[in-house]
């Protein structure tokens, strides 16, 4: 009866201690699917009477200052993987729709007219370490060179994310430092820092506070400088045996400075955002 107690007792034990830390990668898996859904609401408090251009053409439609503008995407898409090569290699393709947006000026409601094909389709390889690479955009290896530098930048933006080499305890966190520039936006450039937490393990499920701190700064041809600084909260739940999101929602809070010629405005940009993963094996 001693051995038997101290086998039940030395296998709870174990089952507490494995309770206690996690090995956090987010990395895709051959042959599943990745059901996406979510929505982002972005808020928008600023004065633009000092931009004559657009502050007439807002009173024109019988919109005044300050301006509160509401708008919210919603979005839906899929990742589906494929079978893994002799190298533990395997493709992907990733469909990204954009279902519905809508644009809200100061409780007046502005028409934004959806474009028939509002989907994008992504082409790429998964390595045996987890990374993406992307070779094409809706099908179409482009050889414009702003398509080629934009495949580029997602390239390097994969092979930026890293995650830890152990397995994370209860109340330990790291933080992952993603700056990049945008080929397409001359002169712009971001730093995200995000930083995750690890709370409490229930589970298959590992529940993470999340924080974020952006930098972003943009010079348009000289002209005008954009700057967006801020950052935010959320929470994150990381499915175990998956080794993905199974929820990630944030709450951002930032402060946007447009200055240039004849232009000098500054406002409040809140971003509510969350998304919902559904993973399912083939």
């Amino acid at each position: 009866m001693k051995k038997f107690l101290a086998a039940i007792l030395i296998t709870a034990a174990s089952h507490f201690c494995y309770a206690q830390d996690v090995n956090f990668k987010v990395q895709y898996l051959p042959n599943h699917i990745y059901n996406l859904s979510g929505s982002i609401t972005m808020n928008l408090n600023t004065d633009l009477s000092k931009v004559p251009q657009i502050a007439d053409q807002l009173t024109k439609q019988g919109i005044s200052e300050p301006i509160n503008a509401v708008m919210v995407m919603e979005l839906t898409g899929a990742i589906n993987t494929g079978t893994a090569s002799a190298d533990k290699t395997f493709p992907f393709t990733m469909n990204v729709n954009m279902p519905s947006m809508t644009v809200n000026v100061n409780g007046k409601q502005m028409p934004i007219p959806m474009p028939k094909a509002s989907a994008t389709n992504i082409f790429g390889h998964i390595s045996a370490e987890g990374r993406m690479s992307v070779d094409s955009l809706n099908g179409k290896k482009i050889p414009d060179s702003v398509a080629q530098k934009t495949l580029g930048m997602m390239n390097n933006m994969f092979k930026m994310v890293k995650f830890p080499d152990h397995p994370m305890k209860i109340g330990e966190s790291f933080t992952q430092q993603i700056p990049f520039d945008i080929p397409m936006l001359s002169g712009l450039s971001n730093n995200i820092a995000t930083t995750y937490k690890l709370v409490s393990i229930d589970g298959n499920k590992a529940n993470f506070d999340v924080t974020q701190d952006m930098n972003m700064h943009m010079d348009v041809k000289g002209k005008v400088n954009i700057n967006l600084t801020g950052g935010g909260t959320g929470k994150m739940v990381y499915d175990i045996s998956n080794n993905f999101f199974s929820t990630y929602t944030t709450n951002s809070n930032m402060q946007i400075a447009v200055k240039g010629d004849n232009v000098d405005v500054t406002g409040n940009l809140k971003i509510d955002g969350g998304m919902t993963y559904v993973i399912s094996g083939k």
